[in-house]
């Protein structure tokens, strides 16, 4: 994060990107499942804690994750898929 050289600032701008989709404890607990992040610290409370604090002073480079933010938003908004996803969680998560 030092201004002094050529920085595309990559990794404050990850840890910024999954501060912003992580808001609570069951945002942990999706991520992990796909594998994304990993929970060595205990519970997924404190990796909730860890990047709402980690977050808050990064300069990050937005212009890096906008095309996956928009494709979860436009993912987000479609209702059909929303709702054979539900269908599919509520339905075929267990044996």
């Amino acid at each position: 994060m030092c201004p002094d050289f050529n920085n595309d600032y990559g990794v404050p701008s990850y840890i910024s990107f999954l501060d912003s989709l992580i808001d609570e404890a069951n945002d942990v607990k999706e991520i992990r499942k796909t594998g994304i992040i990993y929970n060595l610290l205990g519970s997924d409370d404190e990796v909730t804690q860890l990047f709402n604090e980690i977050g808050t002073d990064l300069v990050p480079n937005n212009k890096i994750y906008s095309d996956v933010r928009s494709r979860i938003q436009k993912y987000y908004k479609n209702k059909v898929k929303t709702w054979i996803s539900q269908a599919i969680h509520d339905h075929f998560s267990s044996p």
